[in-house]
């Protein structure tokens, strides 16, 4: 499916990104989990969280960070 780069792609708790970024951030969604759900399927159900993108941007594993204390070390 030939997507427009440019298109915004939805953040649970507001607002949106290009989808290039969406791109980004999946290919590591990817290989923490699975592509059973694809990007679009993620954009439907409301994108990712803004913490979760932060994080699968900065290559972490969003289950394993407590965003609660960002000032731990290895936390957002």
């Amino acid at each position: 499916m030939k997507t427009d780069k440019l298109k915004p792609f939805p953040i649970q708790q507001g607002g949106a990104i290009p989808w290039w970024l969406a791109e980004v951030a999946y290919a590591y969604y990817a290989k923490l989990y699975t592509t059973e759900q694809s990007l679009e399927r993620l954009a439907e159900r409301g994108g990712f969280g803004m913490f979760e993108l932060l994080a699968l941007l900065r290559r972490q594993n969003p289950a394993e960070l407590d965003y609660r204390q960002p000032d731990r070390p290895g936390n957002i």
